[in-house]
């Protein structure tokens, strides 16, 4: 799934845009230079003719333009240098574009040109709600040296070989992400909890998929706007949480708890699972601390259908701060 139908049509119309603007200003510079250069009427008008010439020899059978393309080319020398001499680049009242490329339509033999790909992905990074963050956080300085190969949880496993596990499954889900799995990274504050939810998410943006990022308090939010405001910026930010392929809730158990959060927070992860879209959540609670929390169904949801992702270790945010 990508862009919605409307912010295709958007995007298609700002398409259009250019190049109207484009034209206009090609026209204004062909006014400008014919006001100042009279003999490139006198060009234009040599290369009607010899269109017309070669047009009518086809036509007539007497020959095939062979000397067309000749002529044309000496013209076009013509024309460049009056523009130099003039002071003007030779390519002055060449068609302009945006995209020389795609020549500002968005496709290249019915193929997304890459101005388009950019375009929609500059698009699902600005409707995730996360902003210039992914481009500090993601894969690339995804850093397991920050954990200790010392620190082991109840399994054995060191805090390091935690993160490293961690780090293969996100990019294993990013890399050929199956329909509907969903994650639970929980682990203490400021062991890169967060900062894995962004390293997927940045990868799945570029890739054109479309991410929602959530605290779980705006998320309780985003329910009482709908539910009691109505207004269509509440109805779109609701329907947001059940049509991107991935939503991401951060900081699961800060939100205030009450009889409107629990049954919120229910409908909106069991309605991903039934439409089969990624859910990622992540948390400072513990399992049993989720368990207590929230209600049998959540927990149970979540047991049924998450992956857990334990990770553990030292306060990172604070290791950084120290150097």
């Amino acid at each position: 799934m990508g862009l919605s139908n409307y912010e295709y049509d958007i995007l298609m119309r700002e398409y259009d845009r250019r190049r109207q603007d484009n034209a206009a200003l090609l026209d204004d510079r062909r006014r400008e230079v014919y006001d100042r250069l009279p003999a490139m009427a006198d060009i234009d008008s040599e290369e009607a003719t010899a269109a017309m010439d070669s047009f009518k020899k086809r036509l007539l059978g007497t020959g095939h333009g062979d000397d067309l393309h000749g002529r044309l080319l000496k013209l076009k020398e013509k024309r460049a240098a009056l523009l130099r001499s003039a002071g003007y680049p030779k390519d002055y009242l060449e068609p302009i574009y945006d995209c020389p490329d795609c020549r500002d339509t968005g496709y290249i033999d019915g193929e997304k040109c890459h101005c388009l790909r950019q375009a929609e992905i500059d698009i699902l990074y600005g409707s995730s709600h996360m902003g210039d963050i992914l481009k500090e956080e993601n894969f690339s300085r995804f850093d397991p040296g920050y954990y200790s190969r010392e620190i082991k949880d109840a399994s054995g496993i060191s805090a390091y070989d935690a993160a490293l596990d961690a780090l293969r499954e996100a990019r294993e889900f990013t890399e050929g992400q199956k329909v509907g799995e969903n994650f639970l990274i929980y682990g203490d504050p400021g062991v890169g909890k967060t900062f894995l939810s962004h390293c997927i998410a940045h990868k799945l943006l570029t890739q054109g998929r479309p991410v929602v990022y959530v605290t779980a308090f705006t998320l309780t939010e985003i329910f009482q706007k709908r539910t009691f405001e109505r207004t269509s910026e509440a109805r779109r930010d609701y329907d947001e949480l059940f049509s991107c392929d991935l939503l991401i809730i951060d900081d699961l158990g800060t939100e205030f708890t009450n009889s409107f959060t629990q049954p919120s927070f229910f409908q909106c992860i069991n309605e991903r699972i039934l439409k089969k879209r990624s859910t990622l959540i992540s948390t400072n609670l513990s399992l049993a601390q989720i368990k207590e929390q929230y209600t049998e169904r959540i927990f149970s949801r979540l047991v049924e259908h998450y992956r857990f992702i334990h990770l553990f270790g030292e306060d990172i945010r604070m290791k950084k701060k120290m150097g």
